[in-house]
């Protein structure tokens, strides 16, 4: 990437509380956001390598709560949502693939911005049970994310493709192919706390494949 930008430009308002209860066995937080971004840096991929450039200006509004519980002492959950509408106001001259624009700039104005899920979801539970000499702990956690596109130009309807490219099978083809679909990874524990420190556990990673 040999292309020269400018330097961008992020102006950030947030409001939010933080909150406890019931002699802090409960807890909730909650964040609301407003990002102004000007001169924003987008890495586009090209034929061959990428090409960094500006996109005029961007938004992002949204919020963030989370909640924390102890409803019996050996018992710990918490869940986090966050919600998030993101959007390119100034896009006009993308740089794309030939195959996508047949090597014309592209006007991505009102596109969300790539890898920002509208919704993400966590999750998770722990329950210990006390021993004279350490703790049995189990543990799970689990998090999910709505749809997300990797390139800012996968789901463009205003485009001109190559002629391989221009049936509704191939361009469903490109923004299956440059997108994760909504997905719920989860994680379970157990573990061994000895009271001299050590611990022995044993783990699976992405229980549901």
């Amino acid at each position: 990437d040999l292309s020269v930008y400018d330097p961008e430009t992020l102006t950030s308002y947030e409001l939010g509380v933080k909150t406890s209860w019931l002699d802090r066995r409960l807890i909730l937080n909650a964040t609301g956001f407003h990002y102004q971004i000007d001169d924003l840096q987008v890495t586009v991929l090209q034929n061959v390598g990428t090409r960094t450039q500006n996109a005029a200006s961007a938004e992002v509004n949204g919020f963030e709560v989370e909640l924390e519980a102890r409803p019996v002492e050996a018992l710990s959950l918490s869940i986090g949502y966050g919600f998030q509408d993101s959007e390119y106001k100034h896009f006009a001259n993308a740089s794309v693939p030939y195959p996508i624009n047949q090597g014309a700039p592209l006007d991505l104005t009102g596109q969300p911005l790539e890898r920002a899920p509208k919704d993400t979801l966590n999750l998770s539970a722990s329950y210990e049970i006390p021993f004279a000499t350490g703790a049995l702990i189990f543990s799970t956690d689990w998090r999910y994310s709505s749809r997300y596109r990797f390139h800012v130009w996968s789901d463009a309807t205003n485009i001109n493709p190559a002629p391989f490219l221009a049936s509704e099978e191939a361009q469903q083809l490109v923004r299956d192919s440059f997108s994760q679909d909504d997905h719920w990874p989860g994680d379970a524990r157990i573990a061994w706390q000895a009271d001299s420190g050590i611990e022995i556990a044993a783990w699976v990673k992405n229980l549901t494949d």
